[in-house]
């Protein structure tokens, strides 16, 4: 997947391999932004559990950090039932 914030998506995705069927053009502002994470979370959560266990074996342990920390912000906003 290649998400490309004003720039030609398809044509950046391809210099890595990643074919046009797996790009996306999205406007760099607050709400385009925030569109690509909930549909990335929907993705990621959709997926089955072991896959998702290896793809956090895999994350840096920065990476892992800010992954624990939003899935925390994520569980406080459902259980204040802001979501």
């Amino acid at each position: 997947m290649f998400l490309g914030a004003n720039i030609d998506a398809a044509k950046e995705a391809a210099r890595f391999g990643i074919g046009a069927d797996r790009s996306v053009n999205y406007k760099c502002d607050e709400a385009g932004t925030a569109l690509n994470y909930e549909v990335i979370s929907e993705a990621f959560y959709g997926v089955p559990e072991e896959l998702r266990h290896e793809c956090r074996k895999r994350l840096t342990p920065e990476l892992a950090a800010i992954l624990r920390r939003w899935e925390s912000a994520l569980y406080n906003e459902k259980i204040c039932g802001r979501i």
